[in-house]
C-alpha cells in the first residue's frame, strides 16, 4: 500500500514542478517580449524627437528678424524683449522660444496660460501630448 502513496506523491510533485517550469518559461518569454516592445518604443520615440528637433530648427531659421509688438503693433527687431514704444514685455513661444508677433496666430495652454505659435503648439502636441511648459497632458482640441 505504501507504494501507491509514493507514486501519487511523485505525480503531484512532478505536476507542480511542470507547472512552475511552464510559468517560468511563459513569464520569461512575456518579459522578453515586453522588453523588445519597450526598446522599439524607445527607438521610435527617439526618432520622433530627432524629427521634431530638425523641424523646430528649420522653423526657427525661417522666422523673421522683425515682428510687431504683441500689445501695440509697433515693429520690433528680433532681439528686443520690451517694446520701445509701449514698454510691454514681449510674449515668447514656449516651443520655439521666439517672440510672438501681433499678426501671428497663437494658442495658450488652458492649465498654465502660456502662449505658443499655433502651428508650433499643435505640432508639439502631436509628438509629445503634453504642454511644453507645465507638462500636463493636453490634446490639440484642448488648446484655447
Amino acid at each position: 500500500m505504501q507504494q501507491p502513496d509514493n507514486f501519487l506523491a511523485a505525480i503531484i510533485i512532478g505536476a507542480w514542478v511542470a507547472i512552475i517550469i511552464g510559468l517560468g518559461i511563459y513569464f520569461g518569454w512575456k518579459r522578453r517580449r515586453e522588453d523588445a516592445e519597450l526598446l522599439d518604443a524607445e527607438v521610435s520615440y527617439t526618432r520622433v524627437e530627432e524629427e521634431w528637433d530638425q523641424w523646430s530648427s528649420t522653423e526657427r531659421q525661417a522666422r523673421p528678424s522683425r515682428f510687431r509688438c504683441f500689445k501695440c503693433g509697433e515693429y520690433i527687431t528680433g532681439g528686443e524683449a520690451v517694446c520701445p514704444k509701449c514698454k510691454a514685455k514681449q510674449q515668447r513661444c514656449m516651443v520655439c522660444k521666439q517672440f510672438i508677433g501681433q499678426e501671428e496666430l497663437y494658442n495658450s495652454c488652458p492649465h498654465c496660460k502660456q502662449l505658443a505659435h499655433r502651428n508650433h503648439l499643435l505640432e508639439w502636441l502631436k509628438v509629445k501630448g503634453t504642454c511644453p511648459y507645465c507638462k500636463r497632458n493636453l490634446q490639440p482640441s484642448d488648446v484655447v
